[in-house]
């Protein structure tokens, strides 16, 4: 059994109103700012890309130098991967491009690779155990006499990014757990 979960350009466009202007800790002493205006794009096969401004606070030889962003594309990858024995959906960042005010390009390609070193750390994944949300006993009343229970589980699930839309399928087992059988006469 499947259930799926579609998520429009409509409705990221509007997720990203409300969460955007954002910022992300890097390291102890760095941050990554991200606001508007932006454009959403949507690539089969790589993921969601945003567009946009910002700011990013980065110590550079000792010193955290605020620097702006004239521009910035990040790029989101929603997967599914097995952690500590469950399923769970990850939304990874990567910064693809970052054009830096007063800086050279070569500046630029440096520091986006050391954004994206820090990006790539765990406490920087948005990170859902779906299979702990999902997975449930359903006890069920005495008036059925042969079932006790429902138990609905997750055996995995996927994601995939089409040109309109992310798409979330979740996988489920059902399984039937009778009473035990009672002798005849007795209840």
């Amino acid at each position: 059994m499947w259930l799926e979960a579609v998520f429009t350009r409509e409705d990221l466009l509007t997720f990203l109103a409300q969460l955007v202007p954002v910022t992300f800790r890097l390291g102890e002493r760095g941050d990554l700012s991200l606001d508007g205006p932006f454009v959403l794009s949507l690539t089969p096969a790589k993921g969601i890309s945003i567009a946009c401004g910002g700011k990013l606070h980065w110590p550079l030889f000792g010193v955290s130098v605020p620097a702006t962003l004239d521009s910035i594309v990040v790029l989101v990858r929603p997967e599914v991967e097995v952690r500590d024995g469950g399923h769970a959906l990850i939304f990874k960042l990567e910064i693809e491009h970052a054009a830096v005010a007063y800086l050279p390009a070569t500046v630029d390609r440096q520091l986006v690779a050391r954004v994206n070193e820090e990006l790539s750390k765990k406490e920087l994944e948005l990170a859902w155990r779906f299979d702990k949300a999902l997975s449930h006993l359903f006890a069920l009343p005495p008036a059925l006499a042969s079932v006790e229970a429902l138990l609905v589980e997750v055996t995995g699930g996927s994601a995939r990014v089409t040109d309109s839309a992310v798409g979330f399928a979740v996988a489920f087992k059902v399984e039937v757990r009778k009473r035990p059988v009672t002798p005849a006469g007795g209840r």
